[in-house]
């Protein structure tokens, strides 16, 4: 931590476990009208949150890289605004970006874009679907809001080389397209 005359910083706090460490960095400036930028970078063993807090989400996994979900969040705000610059979620081969700019933290006025890439196959495994499933699909879109229970979606969803076995029942090499509003 480093106190300046009108300034608050913090470099590279870090909060590490057995198998999870996050990282957390900011800066507090300008205390008359403050600005506020910083950001936290995590590389979260799933396991572990799950014994930790007492949940009950997935079932143990094989697939090793399916245990670790990683984070990064960078915000700057002001009397304004908070400006998401980004956020990445990535656990295995599914990613989730966004960015924008709201109100407040309460989420009032504020328009977020975000892009999604999810691997089928994984997330069958991480929901015990009983059958096989293989391909992509990827979202992308806007959403808009003023307030947590106050917003809209408006995304495209596309699916590529979409694989479904169950059963008697199979699909295989199947697109999807749609709109979502």
């Amino acid at each position: 931590v480093v106190i300046g005359k009108d300034r608050i910083q913090l470099n590279g706090a870090t909060i590490a476990t057995a198998s999870s460490k996050v990282t957390i960095g900011g800066i507090l400036e300008n205390l008359a009208s403050p600005m506020i930028s910083g950001g936290v970078n995590a590389q979260l063993d799933v396991p572990e949150i799950e014994r930790t807090f007492g949940l009950s989400t997935f079932p143990a996994l094989r697939d090793r890289s399916l245990n670790t979900l990683y984070a990064n969040v960078e915000l700057k705000s002001d009397q304004n605004n908070v400006q998401i610059r980004q956020v990445k979620l990535t656990l295995g081969q599914s990613t989730l970006q966004a960015f924008g700019t709201m109100k407040n933290l309460a989420l009032e006025k504020g328009s977020l874009q975000f892009s999604s890439s999810l691997n089928v196959g994984e997330l069958s495994k991480m929901l015990q679907s009983g059958g096989q499933a293989g391909g992509n699909i990827r979202v992308d879109g806007t959403a808009t809001t003023n307030g947590f229970s106050d917003y809209a979606v408006d995304a495209s969803v596309t699916g590529q080389h979409l694989n479904l076995r169950q059963g008697s029942i199979a699909m295989s090499n199947a697109s999807l397209t749609a709109k979502v509003r």
